[in-house]
């Protein structure tokens, strides 16, 4: 009887680990093998299996991830898969992808990072590769030459668990259309393998995050395409993954369901790594920090909006002044490393001056100095859409 403290809490403990080991079993179908769902076990009920189980060798919960007693009396078996994310830097690696279909080179040698936390923007022409590399990094065809990781995890060694971390809205929805939203929803939760009684409240997480209440409990097929997309959105979403691949997820929306979603995605920036396809430039602009533009299946630019659309060593500035052209000319050309051209048909003078210190400043400074009466003070700067032209238009002739 002495021992019996240390005897009954073996007995808790073999029967515990065995419990979620038969769960586990259960859905190993469903799940991975390194999966499993994050599961209560009261001490009460362990203690009326330990009756029958109390035999079970230690080793049989060994690796288990098991936690002793937890909160509230009861023995937690938790699920750790997720917080691996935690300590991956780099959520997005491509390593030289090329992709053939038959005598059809679809991508070559594709390479680039998205670091935790990151908003890119993956542009490119119809036909240029865009969506069969996020098909490639989401696992769903394989690559002829290459690699890709997510979170850490190789897309073609580990595909489970690269779905468990990623959140995918291919250019095509896929939807169920006889099904009811909300029962489509849970059904994806259920395929993601989101524990039973975790699914209504995710599903409801998703719903209003998207803000799919009001066709919630309406069929697929009656709702509009806005809806649709939105539908998609919270389906990718399901689990809460920490990448999201999104491939053209505003085409066919009229201009209002185009800012609702892109207001959308921008709020979801704040708490997920976000690769976005997508032709409507405005979009990238307002809503990604990099850029990587794609050209016949090879990357043609990568860089940071601010560079693409005006961060270089140098800038150019538009003046129009009163007074003498000769006067302004020859106070704008004493500014260092100042280039000065006259168009004299508009009466503007464009300076081009290193981008340090700012030459707003330094001209505005100088003219005023030398009594010059400013009209205009103009820092053009260079849209996305002129950068994407000029690059495509760049990558067409290097090619003829």
């Amino acid at each position: 009887m002495r021992n019996w403290p240390f005897f009954g809490l073996w007995r808790v403990y073999c029967s515990s680990a065995t419990l979620s080991i038969l769960l586990r079993n259960r859905d190993r179908d469903r799940i991975s093998k390194t999966n499993c769902y994050s599961i209560t076990i009261p001490i009460p009920i362990a203690m009326i299996c330990c009756v029958f189980l109390s035999g079970l060798p230690a080793g049989a919960v060994a690796g288990w991830g098991f936690d002793a007693l937890g909160s509230r009396g009861s023995f937690v078996y938790r699920d750790d898969s997720q917080r691996l994310c935690s300590y991956a830097k780099t959520m997005i690696e491509v390593n030289g992808l090329t992709k053939f279909y038959g005598p059809l080179t679809a991508v070559t040698d594709v390479s680039f990072r998205v670091e935790k936390g990151e908003v890119v923007g993956f542009l490119g022409p119809n036909g240029a590769g865009k969506t069969t590399t996020m098909r490639i990094v989401t696992g769903f065809c394989p690559p002829s030459r290459g690699s890709a990781r997510l979170a850490g995890y190789d897309v073609q060694k580990s595909p489970i668990e690269v779905k468990k971390r990623v959140g995918y809205l291919p250019e095509t929805v896929p939807l169920y259309p006889e099904m009811v939203v909300s029962r489509f929803l849970s059904y994806v939760a259920e395929v993601k393998g989101v524990p039973r009684r975790r699914r209504r409240a995710e599903v409801a997480r998703v719903i209003e995050r998207c803000g799919v209440q009001p066709v919630a409990s309406r069929l697929v097929r009656n709702i509009s395409k806005g809806f649709r997309q939105r539908v998609g959105l919270a389906q990718a979403l399901i689990g809460n993954p920490p990448i999201l691949i999104l491939d053209e997820p505003t085409v066919g929306l009229d201009p209002s369901q185009i800012v609702e979603i892109r207001n959308m995605i921008r709020d979801l920036a704040r708490e997920h790594t976000v690769l976005l396809s997508t032709h409507i430039l405005p979009e990238v602009a307002m809503v990604c920090e990099r850029v990587i533009i794609i050209h016949e299946g090879r990357v043609a630019v990568e860089d940071t909006m601010e560079n693409l659309t005006g961060g270089d060593e140098r800038q150019r500035i538009e003046v129009r002044a009163e007074g003498s052209p000769q006067k302004v000319l020859e106070t704008l050309e004493g500014i260092p490393g100042a280039n000065v051209s006259h168009d004299a048909a508009s009466a503007t003078f464009c300076v081009d001056a290193p981008a340090q210190p700012p030459p707003v400043d330094a001209v505005a400074r100088a003219l005023i100095e030398n009594g010059v009466t400013i009209k205009l003070l103009n820092k053009p700067t260079q849209t996305l859409e002129e950068v994407f032209l000029e690059v495509i238009a760049g990558e067409e002739r290097s090619t003829r």
